[in-house]
């Protein structure tokens, strides 16, 4: 989906990236998979952002994945480091109600590497292969128990950031705000 972020968002996001914090992210042996941003407010933003009933409307034509109640996610980062690079498994992301898949490039610098990859599940083929080199682009993909996918190494360059995460069934989000908004007061 390119152009997916708004020019003046993602300007703002552009501009804070850089200073935000980032926390290692480790696998239960100790090693680290990525870097997560720790900036709350920024993440807030997405989260505002991407809870938009026309964003589900758009996104429930375009994949026929049926109602989405919310976005969840993260913003994280990968970048290459002692030869291989931050890392993640082949994985389904069946869990949550969770749909469709989205990656969103924030990255600041160019990177090489970092493709997405999907494979049957069944026979471990690749059935599809994407890079998103482009700042404010994203990629959109269906979750279901039958894909597996995985983000390939950063092999060189300046490190991956991406908004990462997913369109789900529930909760509903328009209730969960409400229900925030009615303990603040």
């Amino acid at each position: 989906l390119p152009g997916f972020l708004d020019p003046a968002f993602l300007g703002l996001v552009t501009r804070r990236l850089p200073q935000a914090r980032f926390t290692p992210r480790l696998d239960t042996d100790g090693i680290e998979l990525e870097e997560t941003l720790d900036d709350e407010s920024l993440m807030g933003s997405f989260v505002v952002t991407l809870n938009d009933p026309e964003l589900f409307a758009a996104v429930e034509r375009i994949t026929g994945c049926g109602r989405i109640g919310c976005f969840a996610g993260r913003v994280y980062r990968r970048r290459r480091s002692n030869g291989a690079g931050h890392y993640y498994p082949w994985h389904d992301d069946v869990a949550f109600g969770r749909l469709v898949g989205l990656s969103v490039n924030v990255s600041s610098d160019p990177y090489a590497g970092g493709l997405l990859q999907m494979r049957d599940a069944a026979t471990g083929v690749i059935i599809a292969e994407a890079s998103n080199p482009t700042v404010g682009d994203a990629l959109l993909f269906r979750i279901a128990p039958q894909f597996e996918h995985q983000v390939t190494p950063v092999t060189s360059g300046g490190a991956r950031t991406v908004l990462a995460g997913w369109f789900c069934s529930y909760p509903d989000y328009a209730y969960l705000l409400g229900n925030t908004i009615s303990q603040m007061g």
